[in-house]
């Protein structure tokens, strides 16, 4: 059975540059010496960073003796906070079981709120399957050991193969209903 997966748009040169940036706080030394602060700045906007996050660059950048340009690169994260600020990122960070981040207008507030808690559901879901999925690779384990005179207890793990298939089917059901972060 095919699982649907949640579709998640993010505009490429943001995912390229925050690929860029890596997932830790600081900045490379080509990253610091390019003084691209917009770019930074939108990158950071687009992950959802608050304004403090700009010490992490500054502190990655004492080092080479540059300091960040704090006014392009706040322009640059309010740009990326547009990105950010959508119902169909907050529901993507949610899936990730990730939290929303209190960078959004308040008027959005209500469809974003919305929208990244139907993520949370689909990835509570997405945890429960996992944990069911392993506990068949065990039972998997545990038949696959056993000796042919076991033909009982193989029999009670075949039963618990099946109710654990058949959990992991509903929940797979139910996650279809958090697929997607909801309309405005």
């Amino acid at each position: 059975m095919k699982r649907l997966r949640p579709h998640h748009p993010v505009p490429l040169a943001v995912t390229i540059f925050a690929v860029f940036l890596g997932a830790c706080a600081t900045l490379s030394e080509d990253a610091c010496r390019s003084g691209d602060w917009f770019s930074i700045g939108a990158a950071d906007g687009a992950k959802g960073r608050l304004p403090g996050f700009l010490s992490n660059h500054a502190e990655a950048c004492a080092e080479y003796g540059i300091t960040p340009d704090r006014a392009e690169w706040e322009a640059g994260r309010q740009q990326g906070l547009r990105t950010y600020c959508t119902p169909a990122t907050v529901y993507a960070e949610a899936t990730r079981g990730r939290q929303l981040s209190p960078v959004c207008p308040a008027e959005d507030l209500d469809l974003l709120t919305r929208a990244h808690e139907t993520g949370r559901q689909y990835w509570r879901i997405e945890q429960r399957i996992d944990r069911l999925k392993g506990d068949l690779r065990d039972i998997r384990r545990a038949v696959h050991d056993l000796d042919a005179e076991d033909a009982s207890l193989r029999g009670r793990l075949f039963l618990e193969e099946l109710r654990i298939k058949n959990r992991i089917r509903m929940l797979e059901a139910e996650q279809r209903r958090y697929d997607r972060p909801p309309s405005a």
